[in-house]
């Protein structure tokens, strides 16, 4: 008896090992397995794949249900897996060639509308003459995130060829040189990657994960695709690398006597620094904490200022001393040598206010503001006319009226008073 249980626990072990990774059908979720039970979904209709398909001689279709992949992988041959996709599809994998050449299109449909690819993966080239994406053509409202696209054939756009103002793409990575997608879109988080950029996209891929989806994780050629039913075990060895290397760093500058940092940038790396020690001691910490702390402590570490203000105190007077020289107005100066003084100023007046400025710098700008001060050039005084130009002769002003027009309206003669003129009262006055 006892033989007889186990020999049918072994074969019950058996029969669930042969299961795939993913979820199991839920109540009111249809199973599909073939390609002739794909094209017999209904639009409203909720489905899950339970095997592979690659199909054969298809025709996109319209639909407005739920289709999870759960973990497996449709194969195209020419046209995309749908023509206008209102509904969701989620956990799928695609990859094969689209031929399709009748208007732009991507590998899972020809349009969304409304609807939602969610946690999918793209590995489908293209063959045809239209605009070609990772996963839709014309994105017109509805939402693509926490998606990858990655392949080695062409493509127009990583996720969609076009996106209106009602669609959002958010958290997606797409491989090659293309653009996310055209349009005013909503959504943020979406990235160019390489190869060597797989495990970061894989951890902010997990880091979204929502309930019932699955996880991401590396495929046996190497791309990180959602296929795990396993939450991926967090990997703290990065952060933990880091800190090691500034958990006794102190607020000193290295080779610099009498340095330190600034109060608020040493202020930030403490606090990065005892949040990442924190991480590291929880049991609990999620990748995306850990991440997240890691990114903090190292911005943290690289905006350090050393705070060189008393060390260069001699140098800041002499600059702004020659600031300080510097003619509040433009007045008599040539164009040319106002502009040498003003294009020196700048660079002094912002280097005086950076507290990590050296002597040598400090020294550099006040150099070259007192050159350029002392290079001022002013504007030659007009002469007075005595010789009339050959052929001219003297236009003579003896009344205010006749001053106050000249004035008004400007002259290109030559001018005499002919008497003295009293009452007078300029246009500018």
């Amino acid at each position: 008896m006892k033989k007889r249980v186990l020999s049918l626990l072994l074969v019950f072990v058996m029969v669930l090992g042969l299961l795939p990774t993913g979820v199991l059908a839920a109540e009111g979720v249809t199973e599909v397995s073939s390609q002739e039970e794909l094209a017999g979904m209904t639009e409203g209709g909720s489905y899950i794949l339970t095997a592979d398909i690659g199909l054969s001689e298809w025709t996109a279709m319209d639909f407005s249900g739920k289709l999870d992949g759960n973990g497996h992988t449709i194969t195209l041959a020419g046209q995309p897996l749908f023509n206008e996709l209102s509904g969701t599809v989620q956990n799928l994998l695609v990859e094969g060639v689209v031929d399709y050449s009748d208007s732009a299109v991507g590998a899972i449909a020809i349009t969304l509308n409304g609807g939602t690819v969610n946690n999918c993966w793209s590995g489908a080239g293209y063959d045809g003459w239209e605009t070609f994406a990772g996963f839709v053509g014309t994105m017109t409202g509805g939402t693509t995130k926490n998606c990858l696209f990655t392949t080695d054939s062409y493509a127009d756009y990583g996720i969609a060829t076009e996106a209106d103002s009602g669609s959002t793409i958010e958290n997606c990575y797409y491989s090659g040189g293309y653009n996310v997608s055209e349009g005013s879109f909503a959504g943020d988080g979406n990235e160019a990657i390489n190869a060597d950029q797989y495990s970061d996209a894989m951890a902010k891929l997990n880091a979204a994960h929502e309930e019932g989806l699955l996880y991401w994780a590396v495929d046996t050629d190497g791309v990180p695709k959602p296929i795990s039913s396993e939450a991926p075990a967090a990997d703290s060895s990065e952060l933990e690398g880091l800190y090691n290397t500034v958990k006794d760093k102190e607020n000193t500058v290295p080779d610099e006597e009498g340095v330190t940092y600034t109060s608020e940038s040493w202020a930030a790396f403490e606090a990065a620094r005892t949040e990442a020690k924190d991480v590291l001691d929880s049991a609990d910490a999620t990748q995306a904490a850990i991440d997240a702390a890691k990114d903090a402590l190292q911005t943290a570490l690289d905006g350090l200022i050393p705070d060189r203000t008393t060390v260069t105190a001699e140098e800041r007077k002499v600059l702004e001393a020659e600031i300080a020289k510097v003619p509040s107005e433009k007045g008599r100066y040539t164009d040319a040598s106002w502009s040498v003084v003003q294009t020196a100023l700048k660079p002094a007046e912002t280097l005086l206010q950076n507290p990590a400025a050296t002597a040598a710098e400090l020294t550099e700008k006040a150099t070259a503001l007192q050159n350029a001060i002392a290079a001022l050039a002013e504007i030659a005084a007009p002469s007075a006319v005595t010789v009339l130009p050959e052929g001219q002769k003297w236009t003579m002003i003896s009344t205010a009226e006749e001053l106050a027009k000249l004035s008004e309206n400007g002259g290109k003669d030559y001018y005499k008073l002919a008497n003295d003129i009293t009452g007078y009262v300029g246009y500018y006055s």
